[in-house]
């Protein structure tokens, strides 16, 4: 696992800018496809809607880093349905954050150590 010190990172033998970085990010926290609201909520509104949208455009179709999927939702109470928009943070993507994940674990509890020592 590799970050830049521009928060670039190599992901599957590809550079992935930060922004997406960031993004992908959020996305592979949620362990489940999530849609571009929830995506920028987890992201503190840092980016828009439309930027989120472009910017997984181009992880699912130029890095194969997400899947999109149209999803049709019951609205409870009627006989409604709305089409939404899933995305998906496919295996490369998942197994580098939980690298990060885990290399963060293990760094936390090594300074705690060395601080009771």
């Amino acid at each position: 696992m590799t970050f830049a010190n521009n928060g670039a990172a190599l992901i599957g033998n590809m550079v992935v800018p930060p922004s997406e970085v960031k993004v992908l990010g959020a996305l592979a926290a949620f362990g489940r496809p999530a849609t571009v609201p929830e995506i920028a909520k987890a992201l503190n509104g840092e980016l828009s809607d439309a930027s989120i949208y472009s910017l997984l455009g181009r992880l699912a179709g130029k890095r194969r880093l997400v899947d999109r999927k149209d999803v049709e939702v019951i609205v409870p109470g009627t006989t409604t349905t709305l089409r939404r928009v899933t995305w998906g943070a496919l295996p490369p993507a998942t197994q580098f954050f939980s690298k990060v994940s885990n290399a963060n674990k293990n760094n936390n509890r090594e300074g705690s150590a060395r601080a009771m020592a």
